[in-house]
C-alpha cells in the first residue's frame, strides 16, 4: 500500500524534489521480463544521481503475493511497486506498452515517454546490438538541465489496455455497470459477427496452445476467453506481421505437414473480433481444449540420456549456443528412429539439435568450467569429432515424429549424443537439465537415408566472403540426381546475416518444382520441414540452392555495428549456408550405385579444396577452436575485417 500511494503522490503531487522514472511492467510479458536487468542496471547508477525509480504493474490480475514472487524472480530488490488495477497510472502516465517507461522531473512535468532503448526493431526481430539508449539519453539531458531531444519514442512489447472494456470479463477490475453494458451490447450482435466461441477459439486452439499452455515454452496462455482477451491487442499485431505462430517456409512453396501459419482470413477475422470488442458468443458452442499426453509424447523411450548437471543460464545478455555432451554407453551399433527433447527451463530454450560424434571425443575442448562446450557450429564439421553425424533437432512448437517408411539413421557403438541447444535470456536465472529419449530400430532399414546439402560443406564451397556494407551478397549450389529419389524434409542453415533462402526442383521434362523458399531468414528459427507427401525426384532432377546474405548496418541481425568483412566459419560470427535434404533411393538396385557416386563426389570435392588456402583457414579455426575456452568470443566483430 505504500509503494502505491508513493507512485500516486509522484503523479498526483509531483513536487518531490527529484527525477522519477515509472517502468511499466507486466509478469508475464516475456519483453518486459526481458529488460528486467537493464531496468535495475539504468536504476542502480542514476540511483546514485539522485533518481527514484518505480515499477508499475500493469497484469489484470496479479496479487501482491505473485508481484512479490515475481519481483524476487527477477532480482528487483526493494525497488517500489505496485498494481495498477484500474489503469488510473498508466492512463494519466500516457502509458500503452510493457515495458515502457516515463521519465518526470522535479517540477512534475513528463520529459520522456516510450522505449527503454533500441533493442528491438520489430516484434519478434531484436538487434544484436543496441545502438540508440533513449532513455539513458533523456535522464542525462534532465540531469544536465537540457532538454530532451527526443521526448517519446514508440515502445514495442504487450498493449496495457487502456479502459476495464478492453479487459476480459473475468477479471477482477471491471465495474458491474460495465459489465452489464458490455453483456446487453453483445446479445444484440448478428450470428455473422465473429466471436471467442465461434470464430477466436477454434483458430487459437488449433495453432496456439501447442506452445501457450502451461509448462510449455510460451510466456502466458491461451486457453480460456480471459486469457485471448487479455492479449487481443498484441495477438492482432503479431498475427498480421506473421510472427506469429511461428513457420518460416513460404505458403505453396512445398506442401508441409503440420503447417503452423494462419491463412489471410483468418488473421483478418481475429481483427475484425478485437474491433467489435471482443465478443466471447454462446459457451455452449466452445470447441474441446486440445489435450495434449504427459510425459513421453512417442512412448516410452529405448534409451534416455540426461545432462549430467545444469546449466546456469544468465538473465540476460546475447543468446548462448551451448554443446552438452551425453555419453550413450552403447555396446552395439544401432539405428535411431526419432528422438525426443525434454527442456526444464523451457522459456530459455528455444531449439535444440542433436548429433552424435565419437566417444570421448571432446575431452580435447577447452573449458569455461561450465558444462558442455560453446558455438552454433555442425558439430560434424569438426574433424577431430569423427565419426560422427546428424539426429535430427527441435524448435519451440514442434513435435516429435518417427522417420517415415521404417528409415533410421545410424549411430556407432561408444558414441557420444552431442545436445546443442540454443539459449534465450529471460530477464532472470535459469538453470537447464535437458532430458533425452531415443527410439531404435530393431533392424537396419530398408533404405540408406541420404542427406545432401546444397550447397556443399554448409556452404564451405561457395567460398563466402562477406563485404561490410553489402545487402545482396548470393551464394547458389546445385546437385543432379543419380537416381529416382524420395524427398520426404529439408532443412536450411545459416548465421545471422542469412536474408533469403530458396530451393527447386527442375525435373527432366523441365518442370519446376518448389521445394523451400524462406523469405526473412532468422536464426532463431532453424525448423526442419516434413513434406506432406513424399516428393518424387526422378534421376536426373536438378535442384538448385539461392542464399542471399545482408552484411550492412540495416540488417538489425547483424551481430557487429559497423559491419566487419564476414567469411566461411563454424562459429556464430562467421557464416554458413546450405539447404539440406532428406531422402532415399526408390529403388534398391541403385544404392550401390549412389554410394560410389557419393563417394566420388566427396573425394573430389576433398581434392578441390585441400590445398587452398580456404581449407588451411578452416583447419586452423578448428585448432583455436579446440584449444580456447572462450570459443566465439575468440572470433569478436574487431576480429574482422572493416
Amino acid at each position: 500500500m505504500l509503494a502505491i500511494l508513493y507512485i500516486w503522490a509522484v503523479l498526483a503531487q509531483p513536487d518531490l524534489a527529484a527525477p522519477q522514472v515509472l517502468f511499466f511492467v507486466a509478469s508475464d510479458c516475456p519483453i518486459s521480463n526481458g529488460y528486467a536487468p537493464e531496468i535495475q542496471r539504468l536504476c542502480a547508477e542514476y540511483g546514485r544521481r539522485g533518481v527514484r525509480c518505480s515499477l508499475v504493474y500493469e497484469d489484470v490480475a496479479i496479487d501482491p503475493a505473485a508481484m512479490r514472487k515475481h519481483l524476487d524472480e527477477y532480482r528487483y530488490g526493494g525497488m517500489p511497486a505496485a498494481i495498477d488495477r484500474d489503469r488510473s497510472l498508466a492512463r494519466r502516465a500516457g502509458a500503452s506498452i510493457t515495458p515502457e517507461a516515463v521519465l518526470i522531473d522535479a517540477t512534475g512535468n513528463t520529459r520522456y515517454r516510450g522505449r527503454i532503448d533500441n533493442r528491438y526493431a520489430e516484434l519478434g526481430k531484436p538487434r544484436r546490438v543496441v545502438t540508440v539508449h533513449d532513455l539513458r539519453d533523456a535522464l542525462d539531458a534532465v540531469l544536465a538541465g537540457k532538454p530532451v531531444a527526443h521526448p517519446e519514442t514508440t515502445a514495442l512489447g504487450c498493449h496495457i489496455a487502456t479502459s476495464t472494456r478492453d479487459l476480459p470479463l473475468g477479471g477482477q477490475i471491471l465495474f458491474l455497470a460495465r459489465v452489464s453494458s458490455f453483456q446487453r451490447t453483445h446479445v444484440q450482435e448478428t450470428r455473422s459477427d465473429p466471436t471467442f466461441s465461434d470464430t477466436i477459439a477454434p483458430i487459437v486452439y488449433a495453432n496456439c496452445v501447442t506452445c501457450h499452455r502451461p509448462g510449455q515454452a510460451a510466456p502466458f496462455s491461451l486457453i480460456s476467453y480471459e486469457d485471448v482477451a487479455k492479449r487481443a491487442q498484441l495477438i492482432t499485431k503479431v498475427t498480421k506481421s506473421r510472427y506469429m505462430p511461428p513457420w518460416h517456409a513460404a505458403h505453396g512453396y512445398g506442401e508441409f505437414a503440420d503447417e503452423r501459419r494462419l491463412t489471410d482470413e483468418q488473421i483478418a477475422v481475429i481483427g475484425e473480433w478485437v474491433k467489435r470488442g471482443m465478443p466471447r458468443g454462446d459457451t455452449r458452442s466452445m470447441p474441446k481444449v486440445p489435450e495434449f499426453p504427459d510425459g513421453w509424447q512417442l512412448g516410452k523411450p529405448d534409451l534416455i540420456l540426461e545432462m549430467p548437471a545444469g546449466f546456469q543460464v544468465p538473465a540476460d545478455g546475447p543468446d548462448i549456443y551451448r554443446n552438452f555432451v551425453l555419453p550413450t554407453g552403447l555396446v552395439e551399433d544401432k539405428w535411431v528412429r526419432a528422438v525426443e527433447f525434454h527442456p526444464s527451463a523451457r522459456k530459455a530454450v528455444h531449439h535444440a539439435i542433436f548429433s552424435f560424434i565419437r566417444g570421448g571425443a571432446v575431452k580435447a575442448v577447452a573449458t569455461d568450467g561450465q558444462p558442455g562446450f560453446r558455438g552454433g557450429m555442425p558439430v560434424a564439421l569438426i574433424p577431430g569429432f569423427a565419426p560422427a553425424g546428424e539426429l535430427g533437432s527441435w524448435a519451440v512448437g514442434g513435435t516429435p515424429r518417427f522417420l517415415p517408411e521404417g528409415l533410421a539413421r545410424s549411430i556407432g557403438k561408444g558414441s557420444d549424443f552431442i545436445l546443442q541447444v540454443h539459449f534465450h535470456p529471460t530477464g532472470k536465472p535459469e538453470v537447464e537439465k535437458s532430458t533425452v529419449g531415443i527410439y531404435f530400430a530393431d533392424t537396419p532399414p530398408a533404405r540408406r537415408l541420404r542427406t545432401p546439402s546444397i550447397p556443399g560443406f554448409f556452404g564451405f564451397m561457395a567460398g563466402i566472403d562477406i563485404p561490410p556494407g553489402e545487402k545482396n551478397y548470393t551464394i547458389t549450389g546445385r546437385m543432379t540426381t543419380g537416381a529416382d529419389m524420395k524427398l520426404y524434409s529439408v532443412m536450411a542453415h545459416a548465421h545471422y546475416l542469412g536474408k533469403e533462402i530458396k530451393a527447386t526442383a527442375t525435373l527432366p521434362d523441365g518442370t519446376i518444382q518448389p521445394l523451400l523458399w524462406i523469405q526473412d531468414w532468422d536464426f532463431n528459427w532453424q525448423d526442419r520441414y516434413d513434406y506432406k507427401q513424399p516428393v518424387l525426384l526422378p534421376q536426373g532432377t536438378r535442384v538448385d540452392v539461392t542464399i542471399t546474405y545482408d552484411n550492412s548496418a540495416d540488417n538489425p541481425r547483424n551481430p557487429c555495428n559497423p559491419p566487419r568483412r564476414v567469411r566461411w566459419g563454424v562459429q556464430s560470427l562467421d557464416e554458413m549456408g546450405t539447404v539440406s535434404f532428406l531422402m532415399v533411393a526408390v529403388n534398391a538396385e541403385d544404392e550401390a550405385k549412389l554410394q560410389q557416386q557419393g563417394g566420388a563426389m566427396l573425394k573430389a570435392a576433398i581434392a578441390q579444396v585441400a590445398n587452398g588456402e580456404k581449407f588451411k583457414e578452416y583447419l586452423a579455426q578448428q585448432k583455436r577452436f579446440m584449444a580456447e575456452a572462450d570459443g566465439e568470443a575468440a572470433v569478436g566483430c574487431a576480429a574482422g575485417e572493416k
